[in-house]
């Protein structure tokens, strides 16, 4: 997904791209790790980063130098999933496997301290 300087890409679009890099590696990764994917100057990827972290988008990992999704990246994502068809298909599948056990089902992901429910269908008592 090389970028490059020569491409005349606004910063907020290599900021997205950072974000891609990060949710495509699924682990958390630093600056210089997603930088070997968008060739970016490293003053550059370090600014943007920054900006990310500042704004609560990304968060440092437990060993400070890598980053990862920050809980508001995460609400915008579980917005744009509960909005979509996915969020159909997936309560679907939680009510059939609700209904099939005959107790409430929920569907969580992780987050920094714990996890966050992202969907749930009760059971009918």
């Amino acid at each position: 997904m090389k970028i490059g300087d020569d491409d005349k890409i606004a910063p907020n679009l290599r900021a997205l791209t950072i974000i891609e890099v990060l949710a495509k590696a699924g682990k958390p990764l630093t600056p210089t790790e997603i930088n070997e994917e968008l060739q970016l100057p490293k003053p550059t990827i370090h600014r943007l980063c920054t900006t990310l972290l500042q704004q609560g988008f990304l968060t440092r990992d437990v060993d400070v130098k890598r980053l990862r999704p920050a809980r508001r990246l995460r609400l915008i994502s579980a917005g744009i999933m509960t909005s979509s068809r996915i969020h159909i298909a997936r309560h679907a599948v939680l009510r059939e496997v609700s209904e099939a056990i005959g107790e409430t089902c929920n569907l969580s992901v992780p987050e920094e301290d714990g996890m966050v429910y992202v969907d749930r269908v009760e059971t009918h008592w």
